[in-house]
Protein backbone atom coordinates (compact mmCIF):
# COMPACT_ATOMS: atom_id res chain seq x y z
CA UNK A 1 0.00 0.00 0.00
CA UNK A 2 1.44 3.35 -1.01
CA UNK A 3 1.41 6.03 1.60
CA UNK A 4 2.05 9.70 1.01
CA UNK A 5 2.15 12.52 3.48
CA UNK A 6 0.51 15.63 2.05
CA UNK A 7 1.09 19.23 2.86
CA UNK A 8 -1.99 21.09 4.04
CA UNK A 9 -2.51 22.78 0.68
CA UNK A 10 -2.68 19.43 -1.05
CA UNK A 11 -5.84 18.34 0.80
CA UNK A 12 -7.99 20.77 -1.11
CA UNK A 13 -9.91 19.12 -3.96
CA UNK A 14 -8.79 21.93 -6.25
CA UNK A 15 -5.80 22.06 -4.79
CA UNK A 16 29.61 0.78 -36.35
CA UNK A 17 31.88 0.34 -36.37
CA UNK A 18 29.80 -1.85 -38.47
CA UNK A 19 31.93 -4.92 -38.19
CA UNK A 20 31.87 -5.17 -41.49
CA UNK A 21 32.14 -8.55 -40.40
CA UNK A 22 32.68 -9.04 -43.90
CA UNK A 23 35.67 -9.70 -45.52
CA UNK A 24 35.03 -13.41 -45.50
CA UNK A 25 38.06 -15.26 -46.98
CA UNK A 26 37.54 -18.40 -49.08
CA UNK A 27 39.91 -21.37 -49.25
CA UNK A 28 42.82 -20.87 -51.57
CA UNK A 29 42.41 -24.44 -52.72
CA UNK A 30 39.50 -23.62 -54.92
CA UNK A 31 37.62 -20.75 -56.51
CA UNK A 32 39.56 -17.82 -55.08
CA UNK A 33 38.54 -14.88 -52.85
CA UNK A 34 35.06 -14.66 -51.45
CA UNK A 35 33.73 -11.84 -52.94
CA UNK A 36 7.10 17.17 -24.04
CA UNK A 37 4.92 19.56 -24.79
CA UNK A 38 5.10 22.04 -22.23
CA UNK A 39 2.66 22.66 -19.35
CA UNK A 40 -0.27 24.65 -20.71
CA UNK A 41 -0.90 26.05 -17.27
CA UNK A 42 2.40 27.88 -17.23
CA UNK A 43 1.89 31.61 -17.81
CA UNK A 44 3.10 32.89 -21.14
CA UNK A 45 3.26 29.66 -23.13
CA UNK A 46 -0.34 29.18 -24.29
CA UNK A 47 0.36 30.66 -27.71
CA UNK A 48 3.54 28.69 -28.37
CA UNK A 49 3.13 26.40 -31.38
CA UNK A 50 4.25 22.85 -31.79
CA UNK A 51 5.76 23.21 -35.25
CA UNK A 52 9.31 24.03 -36.14
CA UNK A 53 12.64 22.37 -36.57
CA UNK A 54 14.93 21.07 -33.89
CA UNK A 55 17.01 23.79 -32.38
CA UNK A 56 20.08 21.77 -31.63
CA UNK A 57 21.74 18.46 -32.40
CA UNK A 58 21.43 15.52 -30.07
CA UNK A 59 24.69 14.01 -31.29
CA UNK A 60 27.34 13.21 -28.73
CA UNK A 61 29.65 15.60 -30.57
CA UNK A 62 27.21 18.48 -30.59
CA UNK A 63 28.58 21.91 -30.05
CA UNK A 64 26.57 24.99 -29.41
CA UNK A 65 27.09 28.55 -28.37
CA UNK A 66 24.18 29.85 -26.42
CA UNK A 67 24.48 33.59 -25.85
CA UNK A 68 22.48 35.05 -23.02
CA UNK A 69 20.72 37.95 -24.61
CA UNK A 70 17.76 38.93 -22.53
CA UNK A 71 16.82 39.20 -18.92
CA UNK A 72 13.52 40.95 -19.40
CA UNK A 73 11.30 37.88 -19.33
CA UNK A 74 11.60 34.53 -17.65
CA UNK A 75 8.44 33.24 -16.07
CA UNK A 76 7.60 29.95 -17.73
CA UNK A 77 4.06 28.85 -17.47
CA UNK A 78 4.55 25.57 -17.75
CA UNK A 79 32.59 -18.75 -43.90
CA UNK A 80 33.53 -19.36 -46.97
CA UNK A 81 33.48 -22.76 -48.80
CA UNK A 82 36.14 -24.76 -50.70
CA UNK A 83 35.38 -25.88 -54.28
CA UNK A 84 37.40 -28.34 -56.44
CA UNK A 85 36.82 -29.22 -60.11
CA UNK A 86 38.49 -32.27 -61.71
CA UNK A 87 39.09 -31.99 -65.45
CA UNK A 88 41.22 -35.02 -66.31
CA UNK A 89 41.18 -38.84 -66.07
CA UNK A 90 43.84 -41.43 -65.41
CA UNK A 91 45.96 -41.93 -68.56
CA UNK A 92 47.65 -45.17 -67.54
CA UNK A 93 48.82 -47.42 -70.43
CA UNK A 94 48.96 -50.62 -68.41
CA UNK A 95 47.80 -53.75 -70.26
CA UNK A 96 46.60 -55.59 -67.17
CA UNK A 97 43.00 -56.49 -66.59
CA UNK A 98 42.75 -53.62 -64.14
CA UNK A 99 42.85 -51.00 -66.88
CA UNK A 100 39.15 -50.36 -66.36
CA UNK A 101 40.04 -48.11 -63.47
CA UNK A 102 41.30 -45.44 -65.84
CA UNK A 103 37.76 -44.54 -66.77
CA UNK A 104 36.52 -43.93 -63.25
CA UNK A 105 35.28 -40.29 -63.09
CA UNK A 106 36.06 -37.91 -60.22
CA UNK A 107 32.47 -36.71 -59.78
CA UNK A 108 32.34 -37.25 -55.95
CA UNK A 109 34.56 -34.24 -55.38
CA UNK A 110 33.00 -31.92 -57.90
CA UNK A 111 29.86 -31.46 -55.78
CA UNK A 112 31.62 -28.90 -53.60
CA UNK A 113 31.74 -26.47 -56.49
CA UNK A 114 28.04 -25.80 -56.13
CA UNK A 115 28.14 -24.79 -52.46
CA UNK A 116 26.78 -21.22 -52.27
CA UNK A 117 28.68 -18.55 -50.39
CA UNK A 118 25.63 -16.52 -49.28
CA UNK A 119 25.40 -17.84 -45.68
CA UNK A 120 28.45 -15.86 -44.67
CA UNK A 121 27.32 -12.49 -45.97
CA UNK A 122 24.69 -12.02 -43.23
CA UNK A 123 27.38 -11.39 -40.63
CA UNK A 124 28.18 -8.04 -42.21
CA UNK A 125 25.11 -6.46 -40.62
CA UNK A 126 25.84 -7.39 -37.00
CA UNK A 127 26.14 -4.14 -34.98
CA UNK A 128 28.52 -3.64 -32.08
CA UNK A 129 26.04 -1.61 -30.01
CA UNK A 130 27.87 -1.58 -26.67
CA UNK A 131 30.96 0.12 -28.04
CA UNK A 132 30.20 2.20 -31.11
CA UNK A 133 29.47 5.44 -29.25
CA UNK A 134 32.21 5.40 -26.65
CA UNK A 135 35.01 6.94 -28.67
CA UNK A 136 33.61 10.47 -28.33
CA UNK A 137 32.67 10.33 -24.65
CA UNK A 138 34.73 12.71 -22.54
CA UNK A 139 35.79 11.07 -19.30
CA UNK A 140 36.43 14.15 -17.18
CA UNK A 141 32.89 14.92 -15.96
CA UNK A 142 32.19 11.44 -14.68
CA UNK A 143 35.37 9.62 -13.74
CA UNK A 144 36.07 8.92 -10.07
CA UNK A 145 39.81 8.36 -10.27
CA UNK A 146 40.76 11.98 -9.66
CA UNK A 147 39.36 12.21 -6.13
CA UNK A 148 41.98 13.18 -3.56
CA UNK A 149 43.46 10.67 -1.13
CA UNK A 150 41.88 12.55 1.75
CA UNK A 151 39.28 15.22 2.34
CA UNK A 152 35.60 15.60 3.08
CA UNK A 153 33.18 13.21 1.42
CA UNK A 154 30.41 14.62 -0.76
CA UNK A 155 27.11 13.40 0.71
CA UNK A 156 25.39 12.85 -2.64
CA UNK A 157 28.23 11.01 -4.46
CA UNK A 158 30.36 9.33 -1.79
CA UNK A 159 33.47 10.86 -3.38
CA UNK A 160 36.13 12.83 -1.53
CA UNK A 161 36.48 16.53 -2.25
CA UNK A 162 39.22 19.10 -1.93
CA UNK A 163 36.81 21.97 -1.27
CA UNK A 164 35.39 22.01 2.25
CA UNK A 165 32.95 24.76 1.31
CA UNK A 166 31.34 22.65 -1.40
CA UNK A 167 31.06 19.67 0.92
CA UNK A 168 29.14 21.69 3.51
CA UNK A 169 26.75 23.71 1.31
CA UNK A 170 23.11 22.71 0.71
CA UNK A 171 21.84 20.96 -2.38
CA UNK A 172 20.59 23.01 -5.33
CA UNK A 173 17.85 21.38 -7.42
CA UNK A 174 17.18 22.72 -10.93
CA UNK A 175 14.10 21.74 -12.96
CA UNK A 176 15.33 21.00 -16.49
CA UNK A 177 13.31 20.66 -19.68
CA UNK A 178 13.51 17.30 -21.48
CA UNK A 179 10.99 17.59 -24.34
CA UNK A 180 12.48 15.71 -27.30
CA UNK A 181 10.34 15.42 -30.43
CA UNK A 182 11.03 15.81 -34.15
CA UNK A 183 9.23 19.16 -34.31
CA UNK A 184 10.19 20.67 -30.97
CA UNK A 185 13.04 19.94 -28.58
CA UNK A 186 14.74 21.18 -25.45
CA UNK A 187 17.94 19.32 -26.25
CA UNK A 188 20.79 19.73 -25.78
CA UNK A 189 20.65 20.69 -22.15
CA UNK A 190 23.45 22.50 -20.35
CA UNK A 191 25.14 21.60 -17.07
CA UNK A 192 23.65 18.14 -16.44
CA UNK A 193 26.98 16.22 -16.29
CA UNK A 194 27.97 18.19 -13.18
CA UNK A 195 24.94 17.13 -11.15
CA UNK A 196 25.52 14.72 -8.28
CA UNK A 197 22.07 13.18 -8.71
CA UNK A 198 19.49 13.49 -11.50
CA UNK A 199 15.86 12.46 -11.01
CA UNK A 200 13.70 11.77 -14.07
CA UNK A 201 9.95 12.14 -13.46
CA UNK A 202 6.85 11.94 -15.64
CA UNK A 203 4.78 15.05 -16.37
CA UNK A 204 1.88 15.75 -18.76
CA UNK A 205 1.70 13.72 -21.97
CA UNK A 206 4.16 11.16 -20.58
CA UNK A 207 6.98 13.60 -21.22
CA UNK A 208 9.75 13.53 -18.62
CA UNK A 209 11.48 16.35 -16.81
CA UNK A 210 14.76 16.26 -14.96
CA UNK A 211 15.52 17.40 -11.43
CA UNK A 212 19.28 17.96 -11.52
CA UNK A 213 20.68 18.14 -7.99
CA UNK A 214 24.02 19.93 -7.60
CA UNK A 215 26.20 20.12 -4.52
CA UNK A 216 29.79 18.90 -4.91
CA UNK A 217 30.42 20.73 -8.21
CA UNK A 218 29.59 24.24 -9.39
CA UNK A 219 27.87 23.93 -12.76
CA UNK A 220 27.77 27.53 -13.96
CA UNK A 221 25.05 28.00 -16.58
CA UNK A 222 22.23 25.43 -16.40
CA UNK A 223 19.10 24.90 -18.45
CA UNK A 224 16.71 25.05 -20.09
CA UNK A 225 14.90 25.72 -16.81
CA UNK A 226 11.22 24.81 -16.63
CA UNK A 227 8.36 24.81 -14.15
CA UNK A 228 7.91 22.76 -10.99
CA UNK A 229 5.32 20.05 -10.27
CA UNK A 230 3.78 18.80 -7.04
CA UNK A 231 6.00 15.71 -7.37
CA UNK A 232 8.90 17.99 -6.47
CA UNK A 233 7.27 19.16 -3.26
CA UNK A 234 7.32 15.59 -1.91
CA UNK A 235 10.63 14.59 -3.49
CA UNK A 236 12.98 17.30 -2.22
CA UNK A 237 12.48 17.11 1.57
CA UNK A 238 14.63 13.96 1.74
CA UNK A 239 17.62 16.22 1.04
CA UNK A 240 16.93 18.35 4.08
CA UNK A 241 16.55 22.04 3.27
CA UNK A 242 17.51 22.67 -0.34
CA UNK A 243 17.32 25.39 -2.99
CA UNK A 244 14.99 25.04 -5.98
CA UNK A 245 15.58 26.81 -9.29
CA UNK A 246 12.46 26.79 -11.47
CA UNK A 247 10.76 28.96 -14.05
CA UNK A 248 7.31 29.29 -12.46
CA UNK A 249 4.10 27.30 -12.39
CA UNK A 250 0.36 27.47 -11.94
CA UNK A 251 -1.08 28.97 -8.78
CA UNK A 252 -1.38 25.70 -6.90
CA UNK A 253 2.18 24.55 -7.57
CA UNK A 254 3.62 28.00 -6.90
CA UNK A 255 1.84 28.25 -3.55
CA UNK A 256 3.07 24.79 -2.58
CA UNK A 257 6.70 25.57 -3.43
CA UNK A 258 6.68 28.83 -1.52
CA UNK A 259 5.03 27.37 1.57
CA UNK A 260 7.28 24.31 1.85
CA UNK A 261 9.65 24.52 4.84
CA UNK A 262 12.09 22.24 2.99
CA UNK A 263 12.48 24.45 -0.10
CA UNK A 264 14.38 27.72 -0.50
CA UNK A 265 12.81 29.41 -3.49
CA UNK A 266 15.45 30.66 -5.93
CA UNK A 267 13.22 30.54 -8.98
CA UNK A 268 12.88 33.18 -11.66
CA UNK A 269 10.32 35.22 -9.77
CA UNK A 270 12.51 35.27 -6.64
CA UNK A 271 15.90 35.89 -8.31
CA UNK A 272 15.20 37.24 -11.81
CA UNK A 273 18.68 38.71 -12.20
CA UNK A 274 20.23 35.24 -12.27
CA UNK A 275 18.07 34.11 -15.20
CA UNK A 276 18.10 35.03 -18.89
CA UNK A 277 16.47 33.82 -22.09
CA UNK A 278 18.61 32.72 -25.04
CA UNK A 279 16.96 34.25 -28.11
CA UNK A 280 18.84 31.78 -30.30
CA UNK A 281 16.55 29.04 -29.04
CA UNK A 282 12.82 28.53 -29.26
CA UNK A 283 10.71 29.51 -26.24
CA UNK A 284 9.87 28.17 -23.76
CA UNK A 285 12.95 25.96 -24.08
CA UNK A 286 15.39 28.84 -23.70
CA UNK A 287 15.52 29.99 -20.07
CA UNK A 288 18.89 29.54 -18.34
CA UNK A 289 20.16 30.22 -14.83
CA UNK A 290 23.60 31.13 -13.56
CA UNK A 291 23.36 28.45 -10.89
CA UNK A 292 26.51 29.30 -8.94
CA UNK A 293 24.97 32.63 -7.94
CA UNK A 294 22.09 30.95 -6.14
CA UNK A 295 24.06 29.45 -3.26
CA UNK A 296 24.51 32.97 -1.85
CA UNK A 297 20.81 32.82 -0.91
CA UNK A 298 21.02 29.58 1.06
CA UNK A 299 21.46 31.24 4.46
CA UNK A 300 22.38 28.70 7.09
CA UNK A 301 20.94 25.69 5.29
CA UNK A 302 23.16 22.65 5.94
CA UNK A 303 24.63 20.04 3.63
CA UNK A 304 22.09 17.55 2.29
CA UNK A 305 21.33 14.19 3.80
CA UNK A 306 23.01 11.30 1.95
CA UNK A 307 20.49 9.41 -0.16
CA UNK A 308 22.49 6.19 -0.68
CA UNK A 309 25.07 3.92 0.91
CA UNK A 310 28.20 3.18 -1.11
CA UNK A 311 30.48 0.16 -1.50
CA UNK A 312 33.98 0.36 -0.13
CA UNK A 313 36.75 0.05 -2.71
CA UNK A 314 37.19 -3.60 -3.65
CA UNK A 315 33.91 -4.72 -2.05
CA UNK A 316 31.60 -7.14 -3.85
CA UNK A 317 28.28 -6.38 -5.51
CA UNK A 318 26.11 -8.47 -3.18
CA UNK A 319 24.92 -12.07 -3.28
CA UNK A 320 21.93 -11.42 -5.56
CA UNK A 321 23.73 -9.37 -8.22
CA UNK A 322 23.73 -10.65 -11.79
CA UNK A 323 25.39 -9.44 -14.95
CA UNK A 324 23.40 -6.96 -16.98
CA UNK A 325 24.05 -4.87 -20.07
CA UNK A 326 21.73 -2.12 -18.82
CA UNK A 327 18.07 -1.17 -19.03
CA UNK A 328 15.44 0.30 -21.35
CA UNK A 329 12.71 2.56 -19.98
CA UNK A 330 9.39 3.76 -21.33
CA UNK A 331 7.02 6.28 -19.80
CA UNK A 332 3.54 5.36 -21.02
CA UNK A 333 3.65 6.17 -24.71
CA UNK A 334 2.51 9.15 -26.73
CA UNK A 335 3.95 11.24 -29.52
CA UNK A 336 6.05 13.35 -27.15
CA UNK A 337 7.19 10.55 -24.84
CA UNK A 338 10.86 9.66 -25.29
CA UNK A 339 12.10 6.15 -24.44
CA UNK A 340 15.42 5.95 -22.62
CA UNK A 341 18.24 3.41 -22.70
CA UNK A 342 21.21 2.93 -20.42
CA UNK A 343 24.11 0.65 -21.48
CA UNK A 344 27.10 -0.45 -19.43
CA UNK A 345 30.47 0.33 -20.99
CA UNK A 346 33.05 -1.98 -19.37
CA UNK A 347 35.99 0.07 -20.64
CA UNK A 348 34.71 3.34 -19.20
CA UNK A 349 32.96 1.59 -16.29
CA UNK A 350 29.98 3.86 -16.82
CA UNK A 351 26.38 3.59 -17.94
CA UNK A 352 25.84 5.60 -21.14
CA UNK A 353 22.48 7.22 -21.76
CA UNK A 354 20.47 7.28 -24.98
CA UNK A 355 17.12 8.92 -25.58
CA UNK A 356 14.73 8.30 -28.47
CA UNK A 357 17.30 5.93 -29.94
CA UNK A 358 20.13 8.48 -30.03
CA UNK A 359 23.08 9.20 -27.72
CA UNK A 360 22.02 11.82 -25.19
CA UNK A 361 24.66 14.54 -24.88
CA UNK A 362 25.04 17.84 -23.08
CA UNK A 363 25.51 21.08 -25.00
CA UNK A 364 29.29 20.81 -24.75
CA UNK A 365 29.21 17.38 -26.41
CA UNK A 366 29.65 15.37 -23.23
CA UNK A 367 27.72 12.09 -23.36
CA UNK A 368 25.41 11.78 -20.38
CA UNK A 369 26.65 8.93 -18.22
CA UNK A 370 26.47 7.70 -14.64
CA UNK A 371 28.08 5.26 -12.25
CA UNK A 372 24.64 4.18 -11.03
CA UNK A 373 21.13 3.99 -12.46
CA UNK A 374 18.53 3.45 -9.74
CA UNK A 375 15.13 2.55 -11.18
CA UNK A 376 12.28 2.86 -8.68
CA UNK A 377 8.99 1.60 -10.08
CA UNK A 378 6.61 4.31 -8.92
CA UNK A 379 2.83 4.72 -8.92
CA UNK A 380 1.42 8.04 -10.11
CA UNK A 381 -1.72 9.79 -8.98
CA UNK A 382 -3.41 13.04 -9.97
CA UNK A 383 -1.81 16.27 -8.84
CA UNK A 384 -4.05 18.24 -6.45
CA UNK A 385 -2.81 21.42 -8.11
CA UNK A 386 -3.75 20.44 -11.66
CA UNK A 387 -5.92 17.50 -12.64
CA UNK A 388 -4.03 17.13 -15.91
CA UNK A 389 -0.70 16.64 -14.15
CA UNK A 390 0.47 13.29 -12.78
CA UNK A 391 2.09 13.22 -9.36
CA UNK A 392 4.69 10.60 -8.47
CA UNK A 393 3.85 8.93 -5.16
CA UNK A 394 7.38 8.73 -3.83
CA UNK A 395 6.43 7.99 -0.23
CA UNK A 396 5.67 4.30 0.13
CA UNK A 397 7.45 1.44 -1.60
CA UNK A 398 7.80 -0.66 -4.71
CA UNK A 399 10.05 -2.69 -6.96
CA UNK A 400 13.63 -1.53 -7.47
CA UNK A 401 16.19 -2.27 -10.19
CA UNK A 402 19.66 -0.99 -9.29
CA UNK A 403 22.29 -0.95 -12.03
CA UNK A 404 25.80 -0.47 -10.65
CA UNK A 405 29.31 -1.71 -11.46
CA UNK A 406 28.03 -3.64 -14.50
CA UNK A 407 25.46 -5.70 -12.57
CA UNK A 408 21.77 -5.59 -11.76
CA UNK A 409 20.62 -5.87 -8.17
CA UNK A 410 16.89 -6.44 -7.92
CA UNK A 411 14.94 -5.62 -4.80
CA UNK A 412 12.55 -3.10 -3.27
CA UNK A 413 12.51 0.52 -2.23
CA UNK A 414 10.86 1.70 0.97
CA UNK A 415 10.42 5.37 1.87
CA UNK A 416 8.35 5.82 5.02
CA UNK A 417 8.17 9.63 5.03
CA UNK A 418 9.03 12.69 2.96
CA UNK A 419 11.97 13.68 5.13
CA UNK A 420 13.75 10.35 4.62
CA UNK A 421 15.32 8.83 1.50
CA UNK A 422 14.19 5.47 0.17
CA UNK A 423 15.94 2.44 1.62
CA UNK A 424 17.09 0.01 -1.09
CA UNK A 425 16.90 -3.66 -0.08
CA UNK A 426 17.87 -6.60 -2.30
CA UNK A 427 15.93 -9.84 -2.67
CA UNK A 428 18.00 -11.44 0.11
CA UNK A 429 17.11 -8.65 2.55
CA UNK A 430 20.50 -6.91 2.44
CA UNK A 431 21.07 -3.18 1.78
CA UNK A 432 21.97 -2.36 -1.82
CA UNK A 433 25.25 -0.46 -2.05
CA UNK A 434 26.15 1.85 -4.93
CA UNK A 435 29.39 2.79 -6.66
CA UNK A 436 30.67 6.22 -5.54
CA UNK A 437 29.86 8.77 -8.23
CA UNK A 438 26.91 10.24 -10.11
CA UNK A 439 23.51 8.56 -9.82
CA UNK A 440 20.39 8.86 -11.95
CA UNK A 441 17.09 8.02 -10.26
CA UNK A 442 14.46 6.92 -12.75
CA UNK A 443 10.76 6.95 -11.75
CA UNK A 444 8.82 4.92 -14.35
CA UNK A 445 5.42 3.33 -13.84
CA UNK A 446 5.01 -0.44 -13.57
CA UNK A 447 5.60 -2.06 -16.95
CA UNK A 448 8.09 0.57 -18.07
CA UNK A 449 11.29 -1.30 -17.17
CA UNK A 450 13.11 -3.81 -19.40
CA UNK A 451 16.47 -5.00 -17.99
CA UNK A 452 19.03 -6.05 -20.58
Amino acid sequence: MNLRAKAPWARSPRSRRRLVVGGVVASVVALGAVTGIGNTDEPGTAAIGRSGSRSASTSSTAETTLPVTDTSTGTDTDIGADATTATSADTSTSTSTSTSTSTVPLEPVTTTSTVPLEPVTTTSTVPLEPVTTTSTVPLEPVTTTTQPASGPVAPLTGLRLTDDANASRPALAVKIDNLDTAGETALPQTGVPKADIVVEEIVEGNITRLVAIFQSQSPGRVGPVRSARTTDIHLLPQLGRSLLAWSGGNKGVSAAVRSSPSIIDVGFDAVPGSYARDRGRRAPHNLYVQADELWSRSGDAPAPNPLFAYRAEGAGNGSTARGSAGVDLTWGGGVASSPVGWRWDPALRLYLRSQSGRPHADADGTRLAAQNVVVLVTPYGQSPADRRSPEALTVGGGEAFVFTNGVLVHGRWDRPSEDRPAALIDDAGAPILLTPGQTWIELPRAGGVTPR
